[in-house]
């Protein structure tokens, strides 16, 4: 599934490469990708995302727009689907620079959302925890600096989380969890490389920090394992190193991808489900 903004009359000879499924035309740029989403009430896939006017839009596959209205600001991260009451039905979760956002199927906000952060904070990643699927969630933020917030569905500050300052310098990606023997593992990985990984009540454990001396901006990959020494985590540097370590913090493999030259850019991919992942090489404008 693919959505793009093209003035009518653009670009025609790259989209006759590609058969149409289905066509929406939306009033201006995406400023998202199109999130899939699934409607509670016949268990449908549906289509959200966000257009540059801060327009959010639900819309069937076929194409057929079912609503759209505006949230005022930019969504930042992921549009989650949690169940907010535990009743089966589906709400949509996400944030912007100062709020946290639940809307409805319907595109109504739930009671006492949306939820606007502490003052001066500005978000610069989003997570979702759920520890023990029991959809007792938390709301995790992170800002520039790469101090954490963490939130409860009250709307409430978590202890340890006010913010939390064991963090010191921007995240490459959000903050994600990890479950191993019922112990949960809050795993933050910084820009220049420096990798945490904090309990519930956002303490580091042991083994951790580690740094692996390489600048970052992919997400992680998760092997889970038997036990936190047999539980891999894979990322890759911006410069193309491979590097794989486990819940005691030893690094368990480094392995340096062919860089054909120093612009050469690395990242990696997960695919939908985190099964497996991609490296993806970057020279110039080819990938």
């Amino acid at each position: 599934l693919a959505l793009s903004y093209q003035p009518i009359g653009a670009g025609r000879d790259r989209r006759e490469q590609f058969q149409d499924v289905s066509r929406l035309f939306v009033d201006t740029t995406l400023t998202t990708k199109p999130f899939v989403v699934r409607n509670h009430t016949n268990q449908t896939l549906e289509v959200v995302f966000q257009d540059e006017d801060n327009h959010f839009y639900l819309s069937e596959l076929n194409g057929d727009l079912q609503w759209k209205d505006s949230i005022g600001s930019k969504i930042i991260g992921e549009v989650f689907q949690i169940d907010f009451y535990d009743n089966g039905k589906l709400q949509y979760l996400f944030a912007t620079d100062s709020a946290i956002h639940i809307l409805d199927r319907n595109g109504d906000y739930i009671s006492g959302y949306p939820s606007y952060l502490p003052e001066g904070v500005r978000v610069q990643h989003f997570s979702l925890i759920d520890y023990d699927n029991s959809k007792n969630y938390r709301f995790l933020v992170s800002d520039q600096e790469g101090k954490l917030w963490m939130f409860n569905q009250e709307r409430e500050n978590l202890p340890g989380w006010n913010p939390n300052n064991t963090i010191s310098k921007p995240l490459a990606t959000p903050v994600f969890h990890v479950r191993v023997r019922s112990r949960d593992f809050l795993m933050a990985i910084q820009e220049d490389g420096e990798i945490y990984a904090l309990s519930r009540r956002g303490q580091a454990y042991a083994g951790f920090p580690i740094d692996l001396n390489k600048p970052i901006k992919s997400p992680a990959y998760v092997e889970l394992g038997s036990a936190p020494a047999n539980t891999e985590i894979t990322t890759v540097s911006t410069q193309g190193e491979i590097v794989a370590f486990n819940l005691e913090g030893s690094i368990t493999r480094r392995e340096q991808v062919y860089r054909p030259s120093s612009e050469t850019r690395f990242q990696l991919c997960l695919d939908a489900l985190g099964k497996t992942y991609t490296i993806v090489r970057q020279d110039e404008q080819m990938f």
